[in-house]
């Protein structure tokens, strides 16, 4: 029996060598499926003909923990994926090669360096191929890492000399990042391999924190297949969905910088041509056109917007206010006011909730599914602070409060589906749309009702909490709880904006029918500091 599967093993590797891989899956068939070697020879073979993603195939391939690879030393490992007949490195190294590719920058690292350890009697070629990859999934200056890699290197000059291709593979690892560009040249590669490429290699420069130097790879990337687009070229299907796969990652790339928010919304708005059925791409092109937005207050170019809300809260406060126009859920066009900048917000947002939440299921509900996968467990969250936020600058204080109803109910029931910096947001949009729309006592029952230990604990912002904190002090002030009110406004002295401070404790002074305390306190603070001390506190 041993003697069989050798024999198939030795042929299925022949097939493989040859580029027949249906041929090596055939010959495996008969192999029992419970055979370490048969299993990852099979799952690497799927993965080249792309019949499982690379998550997938990981799965299959049971990759052993570091404690286990650390135990080769000892020679004590016992294999649950084997490439080749002896030697567990080839193994290890090729599930590194598929971490990377699947992003898993870190994973694939400690994979590596577990490896290294214990390389000195691996052959050179296996050596050689760990210090390279070793050396490119690293940041570049790290000591220790230089140490492992010279050590692995220390007695390879004759394999090198004898196998130029390994020569070619060490001197393109060891060079700086512009000579990878130089790669292509002479290789025969079409503009959509080399745009792959470059996306791949952004992607991974993205996932080791190289902002910067991933955005330079997404913008080449980029470029190839604006070359391959002006080409008569057959696929023009597959160069226009890597383009807007490109345009995303650059977009994700440039909103991790902190870079103008105008790129990010060019590149988002390229990409909802073949991505508007992803969640993510709305939710990223909210996050921009929100950044776009603060962009344009800040250059006080949101005069319309202001007086359109102005006008809306009047007519909400006289009981005529009619009901808010919908957005309609479409392709969001370029937005060049404030005010169409926050509507294109919203609108992207609101496609971003129709893909998560499915027909006639409610948000708790939708909240309770996603929160089974941690990858997607705080989306809606985001989505909805978000999409609260847009509603509050517009003035729509309905749907900000529903909004925040259906918030605080998902937070009640659904563990692990709102993160506590978002709970406090929340609360504050809450309360000021309460004010905003006249429901005085239903703000005032939700502040007295208010546990602002939660989100101290939760690690709310101080800002917000402080907001909290003042609103919760004039609450208990207005409903006479004078013991609760001076213990919470001692808490905030020191902590809030003086003028802030001050007016506070000159409402609490007033409120408790001391006029005189209360004159002296608004007299003694100017009116230049109280415009500044509203400016820099957050809204209430």
């Amino acid at each position: 029996m041993a003697d069989d599967l050798h024999q198939r093993l030795t042929e299925a590797r022949k097939h493989f060598v040859g580029r027949q891989y249906e041929a090596a899956l055939k010959v495996l068939a008969p192999c029992p499926s419970d055979d370490p070697k048969v299993a990852y020879n099979r799952a690497i073979i799927n993965a080249v003909l792309r019949t499982a993603n690379y998550r997938d195939t990981l799965q299959r391939l049971a990759l052993p923990s570091i404690s286990r690879v650390k135990s080769l030393k000892t020679g004590q490992f016992v294999p649950t994926v084997v490439l080749q007949h002896d030697g567990q490195e080839y193994a290890i190294l090729n599930a590194a090669v598929l971490l990377l590719h699947n992003g898993a920058i870190a994973e694939a690292r400690n994979v590596l360096t577990a490896l290294a350890n214990v390389a000195t009697s691996f052959a050179p070629a296996v050596r050689v191929r760990v210090a390279m990859l070793l050396h490119l999934a690293t940041r570049r200056g790290s000591v220790d890492v230089s140490d492992v890699t010279s050590n692995l290197l220390s007695d390879v000059g004759d394999a090198l000399s004898e196998d130029p291709a390994l020569q070619r593979m060490m001197t393109i690892a060891w060079s700086d990042t512009s000579g990878l560009h130089s790669w292509f040249a002479g290789t025969g590669k079409t503009p959509v391999e080399r745009a792959l490429y470059l996306n791949n290699l952004g992607v991974e420069a993205f996932a080791d924190g190289k902002h910067a130097v991933a955005g330079v790879f997404f913008a080449r990337a980029a470029q190839a297949c604006q070359k391959d687009a002006k080409s008569e070229n057959p696929v023009q299907t597959t160069c226009s969905f890597l383009a807007g796969s490109i345009a995303y990652n650059s977009a994700v790339c440039a909103l991790s910088r902190g870079a103008e928010g105008s790129g990010a919304v060019q590149s988002l708005l390229v990409a909802q041509k073949t991505m508007s059925g992803s969640v993510m791409l709305w939710v990223r092109l909210g996050q921009a056109l929100l950044d776009r937005f603060h962009d344009a207050v800040a250059a006080n170019d949101a005069s319309a917007l202001d007086a359109e809300v102005a006008e809306r809260v009047t007519a909400l406060h006289n009981g005529s206010a009619p009901a808010f126009p919908a957005v309609p859920a479409t392709q969001v066009t370029i937005p060049k006011t404030a005010a169409a900048l926050i509507t294109a917000a919203v609108q992207a947002l609101q496609n971003a909730l129709s893909l998560l939440i499915d027909r006639n299921e409610k948000i708790v509900e939708c909240a309770r599914r996603l929160a089974q996968q941690p990858e997607t467990a705080l989306v809606l969250d985001a989505v909805l602070s978000m999409l609260a936020y847009c509603e509050l600058t517009r003035g729509n204080y309905g749907a900000v409060i529903a909004i925040a109803t259906e918030y605080s109910a998902m937070e009640r029931d659904v563990r692990g589906a709102t993160c506590g910096r978002t709970q406090a947001v929340m609360a504050c949009y809450h309360v000021e749309a309460l004010c905003a729309a006249n429901r005085l006592s239903q703000a005032l029952r939700m502040l007295q009702s208010m546990n602002l230990g939660h989100y101290v604990t939760a690690g709310a912002p101080n800002a917000t909490l402080e907001a909290l904190m003042t609103n919760v002090c004039v609450a208990y002030i207005v409903a006479g709880q004078w013991p609760k009110a001076l213990q919470l406004s001692q808490q905030l002295i020191g902590k809030l904006p003086s003028a802030v401070a001050q007016m506070l404790n000159a409402y609490l002074e007033l409120a408790q029918g001391n006029v005189p305390a209360a004159a002296e306190a608004i007299a003694s603070l100017p009116q230049r500091a109280v415009h500044a001390a509203a400016q820099q506190h957050p809204r209430r």
